[in-house]
């Protein structure tokens, strides 16, 4: 079930950037616009969200899986919520209509702003969604934000942990 849980979600982002070239004919077109106006402009993210949760489910074994996909599934709309309202709260349009939403922060974005912004001012209400926005990945990760730079950069877990102790006696 974990490789077929993997192919639809390659599927399913395949087809997000097919409507997103104008590729996937009159389905692709509404499905975009119905996304783009629930996330708003985080939707062209959300195919390379959608590769990554493929890829962790091919990569981890059953054990692993059944804590991991409860973490992965929070931490992933976590991180769209935040993303479009950090989105909205950048753009931020005074009154959007209804119809231009999904060019801002989409409903999601725009309902969370809208809670925020009377009780802070937009520099404030940035800096929180950023740093709710990393808390987010740290959840779908399921690591920490030390771990993951790690693995952005290629290092192996104990690669750097010899450098930063050669760092720690030299500056004794």
């Amino acid at each position: 079930s974990r490789e077929i849980t993997a192919i639809l979600l390659i599927m399913i982002s395949v087809f997000l950037v097919l409507a997103m070239l104008n590729f996937a004919g009159a389905l692709g077109q509404w499905t975009l616009l119905a996304t783009k106006f629930i996330i708003g402009q985080a939707v062209y993210v959300l195919p390379l969200a959608l590769l990554i949760s493929a890829y962790l489910l091919f990569r981890t074994n059953e054990e692993e899986n059944r804590g991991y996909k409860l973490n992965h599934l929070i931490g992933t709309i976590l991180f769209f919520v935040f993303l479009s309202a950090l989105i909205q709260a950048i753009m931020n349009p005074a009154n959007p209509e209804i119809a231009q939403i999904g060019q801002y922060g989409g409903i999601v974005g725009y309902a969370l702003y809208s809670v925020m912004s009377p009780v802070l001012n937009r520099p404030v209400s940035i800096f929180i969604l950023s740093m709710l926005l990393l808390v987010s990945i740290v959840i779908a990760a399921n690591a920490s934000l030390r771990e993951i730079f790690r693995r952005l950069l290629g290092k192996n877990k104990g690669e750097g942990d010899e450098q930063e102790k050669e760092e720690i006696q030299d500056n004794k």
